[in-house]
């Protein structure tokens, strides 16, 4: 499938021709698309309330659902690879409903990912149920329709994306009118990922086609869209590594600040050890991010250990306010630098944006401003052990290509993606194939430039019903 395929040509195509799951089914097909998403800035914080900004990426994913005979859904999904051979999955509905029965959706989770061969097809049942559930209607049988050419693992939200074009696609086959079908897919990411923030789903169903999207995630407020310098545009790379990393940050983040609280002699109720805990936080609302870094080095920083062991963290605290994260006993925590982390992404977050809507019109000094807030950005995590080694290396290659080619910053977004700001021409064209060449022949793997901008899954145009002979 052609990558940069729009939801236009899919309706095309489906006029054309039904894949044969479609075609054994009846009546109209609903198709969605969403876009991918792009960290730009802040999203290894958010989970503290810091600020994020976002880019919709061209490539997305596509979902067509008709509705079939039989007590089934019959899934089939073909991503960026062109195989011949579709990923295919067959889900009984009893079966769906016996597992929620005895389990709830976390269990229905868990059965559907239990093979991973059809562990794709997670967010896309739970996404179906819901929908068709919030409408009063037990889940029919289906066929479903899944076409992608977004990177999975890379950071760029492409599960979120799955998500929201099906949740869409659903809701227009069922001719819902509103946004309730996006808190469905903020509920499945829930289920599904419990470190997944409810702006990973706003961010991929409110953005506007080249714009930034800043969030403020307490827990997800949304500011308005904003362009970037008309010469200037981010542009993804995918590495296809598919590690993902354990919370370490955001559990020491989070110890980080239940040991502030106890400082400031808030109110804390506690459970057992180790269980989740409430701070009554009349200061910062809960929020590490809103603590001035003025205030932290003047009162906090030196209160914070370095580091610390979970065990001995359990013994002084019993548990944090984060419900999300549990303290492992056994691993020793970089407490101060988390917090640190989180104060200084959510002010450079916060810089971008106002970067951003700058009317002096000095726009070269805007945008390499922006760049620099990328590069402190990767540095910092770094420092944290936050960047797996080849995205470094790549990083590396691409920033001793410079703003003097066009290459502003460059940070890494993930286990497999890395996130350059460049100026738009030829020079930082040349200069980025160089780079990924360059790459490509250190490390023995490949490495794929993604550009581009699409609007969100929220939008008029991102959804239609195809009527087909």
């Amino acid at each position: 499938m052609n990558p940069d395929e729009s939801l236009e040509q899919r309706q095309q195509e489906l006029r054309r021709a039904l894949p044969s799951h479609l075609a054994a089914g009846t009546g109209p097909v609903a198709v969605a698309r969403a876009p991918g998403c792009l960290d730009v800035l802040g999203g290894a914080v958010r989970f503290a309330g810091g600020a994020w900004v976002s880019w919709p990426m061209r490539a997305g994913v596509t979902v067509a659902i008709r509705s079939v005979d039989g007590p089934a859904l019959d899934l089939a999904s073909r991503g960026r690879s062109d195989r011949a051979q579709a990923d295919r999955a067959a889900w009984p509905l009893a079966g769906i409903e016996e597992a929620v029965e005895a389990s709830g959706e976390g269990g229905l989770a868990e059965w559907l990912r239990a093979d991973r061969t059809t562990a794709w097809s997670e967010r896309v049942v739970l996404s179906l149920r819901r929908v068709f559930r919030r409408a009063g209607k037990p889940l029919p049988g289906l066929a479903v329709d899944v076409r992608s050419d977004l990177p999975e693992g890379c950071g760029f939200r492409s599960s979120t994306a799955l998500a929201a074009a099906t949740a869409r696609a659903a809701a227009t086959l069922l001719g819902l009118d509103g946004r309730e079908w996006i808190d469905d897919v903020e509920a499945v990411g829930r289920v599904c990922a419990p470190l997944s923030q409810p702006s990973d789903a706003r961010a991929v169903c409110d953005a506007v086609a080249g714009r930034f999207l800043p969030f403020l995630a307490q827990p997800c407020e949304p500011l308005d869209p904003v362009a970037p310098p008309p010469d200037v545009e981010p542009v993804a790379l995918d590495l296809g590594g598919r590690v993902a990393a354990p919370p370490i940050v955001r559990t020491a983040a989070a110890m980080a600040y239940r040991i502030m609280a106890a400082r400031m002699g808030l109110t804390v109720a506690t459970r057992g050890r180790g269980e989740p805990q409430e701070v009554d936080d009349p200061f910062y609302g809960g929020w590490l991010a809103n603590c001035d870094p003025v205030t932290f080095t003047n009162e906090f920083r030196d209160a914070l250990p370095e580091r610390q062991r979970g065990e001995a963290f359990l013994d002084s605290y019993g548990g944090l306010a984060d419900a999300v994260v549990r303290v492992d006993p056994d691993v020793e925590y970089p407490v101060r630098e988390a917090a640190g982390l989180v104060l200084s992404e959510h002010q450079r977050a916060c810089r971008f944006v106002d970067e951003l809507h700058r009317t002096s019109g000095v726009e070269g000094a805007t945008a390499e401003n922006m760049g620099a807030l990328l590069r402190a950005s990767e540095a910092e995590a770094r420092r944290l052990d936050l960047v797996p080694r080849r995205a470094a290396e790549l990083v590396d290659v691409l920033d001793r290509r410079g703003p003097g080619r066009g290459v502003l910053g460059v940070r890494s977004t993930g286990p497999g993606g890395v996130v350059a700001l460049v100026r738009r021409g030829e020079e930082s064209e040349r200069a980025l194939q160089e780079a990924v060449a360059e790459w490509e022949r250190s490390c023995g793997r490949s490495a794929t430039l993604l550009r581009g901008s699409s609007g969100g899954a929220a939008g008029a145009a991102a959804a239609a019903v195809v009527t087909t002979p």
